[in-house]
């Protein structure tokens, strides 16, 4: 076994096309759908370098684990520790107080390599949006940093005490990994996206090719650039179609993978057509700056949506595309170059106390800041964090309830006891995240009409069945488990609730027996059979069945939107107007109607007047985000349940 030793600018090369991509992605360039896969590519260009130092110092009797571990953190840790202090010092006067404390606390994770664990954590349907986490971007450096601490570890070991099987035993694990993900991103899909387990064979790919590379030699130029060319269309296909629908990592990821991994390899077989182009000095540079550029992309797009919320001009996009090179360039030669390769100056006495120090710093820094936060700079009389609580207050029992992150084991039914003197449930409501959200209202409703309900939610998990949801493989087993419940309940009353229109007007969801594919027009034919065969199904029981409509989506986040506005000193606005609401809704609402529903429950007028719709009352909020609505609104809704469900559990609450 061999590796490389000698520098290749091709490799810059990479990095600079995998950053730009993941630049222009987080900007907003609509025709990077999937420049997300930029980190693929890094990973795979991470796993080919450290194999190749790792094997060569020990096949040479010079590895150290210290060693090893110093030069990464001579590598990582001065850019790192630099944009974490500016980010804060930047968002302490800007961030609403909720938004700092959860900054502090990613800052802390960060700190210890832990930031993918705390995204994973903090991730979910009712979780803070991307661009309210400056960090999230350094999940995928914690990935990297966990790699580093493990993988020396475990090359050392079978290197010394089994060395002809180390490259059968990395093809495995990368192997054994790849299966993971592919298993875990249909039945957990947000750990499988940000932890290592599920990661790890994309470093893997890179290892694979590092302790087998001058065995796969070919000297036809031929092949050897059709290689080259065919991984770059691979990657680039990925950046171009692949989006936040598309299922990932995955068997998906492997596309950009298998790209970067044929680049690497047919660029040192020889010098390709490809090669010299990724060489070309300017390319090489972006390359060079690229681990400070992707520190530095994100807290700055993040800051820019922020400050630029009215318009993004092209003030804006001198911001975001502009400022991160230049703030780049500046850490690469004045913090990283010199820490690197200046090492007279700065010995490895030097980056082990400043990486020890750096790291109790930030971490004790996150820590304060989520404790104390930054309301006395930004907002002293706590009027705007006390409107973003209320508005994004949890409904009654979420954990144990709304199932958020269900993947596959039993769902709980909940039950809710409104009249204490009798054990029997008048009702059941039968929901995704919506219904979750819609439960305080329900709640409110039956302690004033006493009545018993039971209740069953999983966010991304629409309620009816025959169908699943593409990216995720448990929701068929969600609607087995609630018909199941129905059938043996014996309800008056069943409660549907769901966000039928926008996961059908993705084509999200297709019938058991259809094709794998996102096809809208099937999708919305298949939901039309299934959901009549579904109201018949829960009718056949006794049961009579209701139908929530959905209240207006909104444009963006409300709650988001109204902060800034209300620390920008900024007018209110509007985020949904009744007409485009009835024409967005009506067409699935039609199909619904047309399964013979007893009732279908349709508040548009409260949410909305003769023109514009609202997104606050009474200086409440009405949503959590662009679409589930707020505790206080659900518990309003409780009026309408009382006139409009009232008598159809008359002869219920009356046994």
């Amino acid at each position: 076994m061999s590796t490389i030793q000698n520098y290749r600018p091709d490799i810059d090369g990479m990095r600079a096309l995998a950053v730009t991509a993941v630049v222009l992605f987080h900007a907003g360039f609509g025709f990077l759908t999937g420049g997300y896969v930029g980190v693929d590519v890094f990973f795979v260009i991470s796993g080919y370098l450290i194999t190749s130092i790792i094997y060569r110092e020990i096949d040479s009797g010079r590895f150290s684990f210290k060693r090893f571990w110093v030069r990464r953190a001579r590598r990582l840790l001065p850019a790192a520790t630099l944009v974490m202090l500016a980010t804060m010092a930047g968002f302490l006067f800007y961030y609403p107080v909720s938004y700092f404390k959860e900054f502090g606390l990613s800052l802390s994770a960060q700190s210890i390599f832990s930031a993918n664990i705390f995204f994973w954590k903090h991730s979910g349907y009712f979780g803070l949006a991307a661009e309210t986490k400056p960090l999230l971007h350094t999940w995928s450096l914690s990935v990297e940093e966990q790699f580093y601490l493990f993988f020396p570890v475990l090359i050392f070991l079978i290197y010394k005490y089994v060395r002809s099987t180390l490259f059968f035993v990395v093809a495995f694990l990368t192997l054994a990994s790849f299966f993971l993900s592919i298993w875990a991103t249909y039945h957990f899909p947000n750990p499988a996206f940000y932890l290592l387990p599920t990661r790890a064979w994309e470093l893997g790919v890179g290892a694979i090719i590092a302790l087998r590379l001058t065995q796969w030699r070919i000297e036809n130029p031929v092949i050897v650039n059709g290689v080259a060319l065919m991984g770059l269309v691979a990657i680039v296909f990925a950046m171009l179609v692949y989006s936040e629908d598309t299922p990932f990592p995955s068997y998906t990821a492997a596309l950009p993978v298998i790209g970067a991994a044929a680049l690497i390899w047919s660029g040192n077989q020889s010098i390709t057509w490809l090669a010299k182009g990724l060489s070309f000095k300017p390319i090489v540079w972006i390359g060079l700056i690229s681990y400070p550029l992707y520190l530095w992309h994100w807290p700055v797009n993040v800051f820019a949506n922020w400050i630029f919320f009215e318009e993004k001009n092209s003030v804006y996009y001198l911001v975001v595309l502009v400022l991160p090179v230049f703030l780049a360039a500046l850490t690469y030669y004045l913090i990283e170059h010199p820490i690197r390769f200046r090492k007279s100056l700065f010995g490895d006495r030097f980056v082990v106390v400043g990486g020890v120090t750096s790291t109790a710093l930030l971490f004790f820094i996150g820590l304060a800041a989520y404790k104390w936060g930054n309301g006395a700079i930004v907002d002293p009389g706590g009027v705007v964090d006390n409107y973003y609580k209320n508005a994004t207050e949890h409904e009654p029992n979420r954990k144990e309830c709304a199932h958020e992150g269900y993947s596959g084991g039993k769902v709980v039914v909940c039950e809710h006891q409104g009249n204490s003197a009798k054990a029997t449930p008048d009702f059941f409501v039968w929901g995704d995240s919506h219904g979750s959200a819609l439960i305080p209202g329900v709640v409110h409703y039956a302690d004033a009409a006493k009545l018993n309900f039971h209740y069953m939610t999983v966010a991304g998990c629409q309620p009816f069945y025959n169908m699943k949801r593409l990216n995720q493989a448990f929701c068929e087993k969600v609607s087995d488990q609630a018909i199941a419940q129905i059938k043996q309940s014996q309800y008056k009353v069943v409660f549907l609730v769901g966000s039928f229109v926008n996961n059908l007007s993705y084509g999200r969801w297709r019938a058991l027996d259809a094709p794998n594919e996102y096809d809208v027009s099937a999708s919305i034919r298949e939901f039309s059979q299934n959901f009549k065969m579904t109201v018949e199904t829960i009718q056949s029981t006794g049961a009579q069945v209701v139908v929530f409509t959905e209240p207006p989506r909104q444009v963006e986040n409300p709650v988001s939107d109204h902060m800034k506005r209300a620390l920008f000193n900024k007018p209110e606005r509007t985020y949904a107007d009744r007409a485009g609401h009835i024409e967005r809704i009506m067409p699935i609402y039609e199909l619904i109607d047309a399964a013979n529903i007893e009732k279908r429950l349709d508040y548009t007028s409260y949410f909305c007047g003769e023109v514009d719709c609202y997104h606050r009352k009474n200086g409440n909020s009405l949503y959590k985000d662009e679409s589930h609505i707020s505790n206080y609104a659900a518990r309003q809704l409780a009026q309408f349940f009382m006139q409009d469900l009232s008598p159809m559990l008359q002869e219920s609450k009356d046994m």
